[in-house]
């Protein structure tokens, strides 16, 4: 993206460098993005639209009870440009297949 306005995708649970210096800048953005976390509380039937170009998110540490009240997250996606995805569309439909 621009550098003014860079996109960005950082998933701290599944990145491990490989070089001190990799260890250093990775430990530097997860001090900065946990440092700067602003946090949204959701009730039933909210709904939180996000960027993924721009806007990391997660869900937070909790402890299951397993009796059918844990929380539960409903994902929808949406693209802005169906062209391009028209290559992991079967006979360029609607459904985006894996």
């Amino acid at each position: 993206g621009d550098p003014a306005d860079p996109d960005w995708c950082f998933d701290e649970a599944a990145t491990r460098a490989v070089t001190d210096e990799g260890r250093s800048a990775l430990a530097e953005l997860a001090e900065v993005a946990h440092r700067t976390y602003s946090g949204v509380l959701l009730r039933p039937g909210d709904l939180a639209i996000v960027d993924n170009r721009v806007t990391m998110h997660g869900r937070s540490a909790f402890t299951p009870r397993y009796d059918g009240r844990d929380r539960w997250l409903q994902r929808t996606f949406a693209f802005t440009d169906l062209r391009r995805s028209r290559d992991h569309r079967p006979d360029d439909g609607t459904v985006l297949a894996k």
